[in-house]
């Protein structure tokens, strides 16, 4: 009987020992627990990561893993990131505007997890994301590439129009070419541009004038109170229409700044209510 017992725990303790549901963080802003990434790429998506954070105040991050199976089972990667998100508690516990990117090597499957702030639209850019910039090399089986050029989308089409209170933007199309490839180039295009050239002053040039319904808009911020890390800061974005008299001022918020620079430190207590999209391979 003693015997039986020893063997039956020999078999139950390998399970008992994985029986933690996610994995823990050492940064708030890259964790390749999958080892896919190199030490100088990690480096630098850390820090188009670190910047965003510190310009708008949004917590975006980057997991690898190998597999789900590592931890406690979940049905799906859908419902093991949004668990994940909500253990750890990316973003702004106020604002709830965090972004998970979540990447499980072996599973060949990735998710990018958005706070419940985000209005379902950008669901559906997140797919477009995950379409044209992550899975091309993942499929390749260049993580590192895929992580690296996926990621600097993210944040120029998602989390920084977002942040202004941008809403997403419309799938159109005009002449047989479809506004997506704009999109796609304007991501680019915004990544290598200073702070102030955002994606959405881009996309805005493609846009229809509510008035004269031709395209040429322009748009333009500027800064009235600068954030601080006790107060948040206040601009004013001014489009305009460059056919017609057509004008549009609007005001935003701009977050309080981080309180730390570091990759150590915790997430904001922010939550997610499920929204996002998927990858597979």
């Amino acid at each position: 009987m003693i015997r039986a017992l020893a063997l039956a725990t020999a078999f139950l303790l390998p399970g008992l020992a994985c029986a933690e549901p996610y994995p823990t963080y050492e940064s708030v802003l890259v964790n390749d627990y999958a080892e896919v990434i190199g030490p100088e790429a990690e480096e630098r998506i850390a820090k188009v990561l670190q910047e965003l954070r510190d310009d708008t105040g949004v917590e975006a991050t980057v997991l690898t893993i190998r597999s789900r199976k590592d931890y406690d089972a979940s049905p799906s990667i859908e419902a093991f990131a949004l668990g994940l998100f909500n253990n750890w508690g990316i973003g702004d516990a106020t604002r709830n505007d965090g972004i998970l990117i979540l990447v499980a090597r072996d599973d060949r499957e990735m998710r990018v997890q958005l706070g419940a702030a985000y209005h379902q639209g950008f669901d559906v850019l997140a797919q477009e994301v995950i379409n044209a910039d992550f899975l091309p090399d993942f499929r390749d089986g260049d993580y590192q590439t895929g992580l690296e050029r996926g990621t600097n989308a993210v944040i120029a089409r998602i989390a920084r129009p977002h942040a202004e209170g941008l809403p997403p933007p419309e799938p159109e199309k005009d002449g047989g070419t479809t506004l997506p490839f704009f999109f796609l180039a304007a991501a680019v295009i915004a990544v290598m541009r200073p702070v102030r050239n955002r994606i959405g002053d881009i996309v805005t040039r493609f846009r229809r004038c509510p008035k004269c319904g031709r395209r040429g808009l322009s748009r333009d911020r500027s800064i009235e109170t600068q954030a601080t890390k006790e107060a948040p800061g206040r601009g004013l974005t001014v489009t305009l229409c460059r056919n017609c008299d057509w004008r549009d001022e609007k005001s935003y918020t701009i977050p309080k700044r981080s309180s730390s620079r570091s990759s150590g430190g915790s997430f904001g207590g922010g939550r997610s209510s499920g929204g996002g999209a998927t990858g597979r391979w």
